[in-house]
């Protein structure tokens, strides 16, 4: 297996054995890496052979930045790379690691938005399949919008998603970037960063969708809610309840939303519970999760006195 992998995301199988992605510097670039390891850590040697599977899409780099379970299939999202071009790509396989040519004939599937595009999240909706991301399209290279598309178990695009399998969502008109997607029952709930029209920094950003891509009027009234001076890394759902995981300068941010699009008060500090590491640190949380009904937040910190980085676990009640 290479030395040279970047891992990005995770997800566990009914099994315990767990699927790590990310990317595997090759000769010409970056190619998907993924990795499942058994319950004792151990490579699992019936995936791929040596438990590791790399995937060129062909481009000059390839990056896995999420993964999903759909059945027995394991469905891993990223980007594929030209110069000036990003495309979505996915890439489905068989539980050996093989790729599932029942999608898109030959396991791959990249959407070219001809501009650059970044795929960072996706989920599976029964035999939909659901990615969300960022793109510049028809826009300058500062004005990026929420996008969110929706494939068929084919890897073709949905059309019954916003009549081309693709929505565009556009909070303020500057710059909006979708980080993570979960679903609430029937909805579609995606978050993110928007550049705020009234302060120009980044601001929390959520976006809730009806099942056939139209916005959720019923959440927030337009079906988007925009929160604090913060990035946002992360999301859950809870029942009724959307938890976002951000950052500002120095804490750990989590932010509690109703169903309605309005803030939790019973949530912290009336919906949001921060954690400071104090002015010489330079906060980062990366994922969000709920495990014995405790929230647990990872992230990073920067010291800037002493010029090191530290993995950081917080839990809350």
């Amino acid at each position: 297996m290479s030395d040279k992998i970047d891992a990005n995301n995770k997800v566990t199988q009914p099994d315990g054995k767990t699927v790590v992605v990310g990317s595997v510097r090759g000769k010409l670039g970056d190619d998907f890496s993924v990795t499942r390891y058994n319950v004792d850590g151990s490579l699992d040697k019936t995936f791929s052979d040596d438990g590791q599977q790399i995937t060129d899409f062909g481009t000059a780099n390839d990056v896995a930045y999420s993964v999903a379970l759909q059945g027995d299939k394991i469905v891993v999202a990223g980007c594929a790379s030209r110069v000036g071009n990003t495309s979505f790509a996915i890439a489905r396989y068989n539980s050996n690691g093989s790729l599932d040519d029942t999608f898109s004939s030959d396991g791959l599937q990249t959407t070219n938005f001809n501009a650059i595009a970044i795929c960072n999240a996706v989920a599976t909706q029964g035999n939909k399949i659901l990615v969300a991301g960022y793109s510049y399209i028809d826009k300058p290279i500062q004005e990026s919008d929420f996008i969110v598309a929706r494939y068929n178990i084919d890897g073709s695009l949905d059309k019954t998603f916003s009549n081309d399998g693709i929505q565009k969502t556009d909070f303020f008109g500057f710059g909006d970037y979708a980080n993570s997607i979960a679903l609430q029952g029937d909805k579609i709930v995606v978050a993110g960063d928007a550049v705020s029209s009234s302060s120009g920094y980044l601001t929390t950003a959520i976006a809730r969708y009806n099942s056939d891509g139209s916005l959720d009027k019923s959440f927030s009234g337009d079906g988007l809610q925009t929160t604090g001076i913060s990035s946002s890394a992360s999301l859950i759902v809870q029942k009724d309840k959307i938890l976002v995981a951000a950052y500002g300068t120095d804490d750990f941010i989590v932010f509690c939303y109703n169903s309605n699009g309005a803030l939790d008060k019973t949530f912290g500090n009336d919906g949001i519970q921060r954690t400071h590491f104090g002015t010489n640190y330079y906060a980062q949380t990366n994922s969000i999760s709920m495990e014995q009904g405790k929230i647990i937040i990872t992230g990073n910190l920067y010291d800037s006195k002493k010029g090191i980085r530290q993995l950081v676990m917080v839990r809350y009640k």
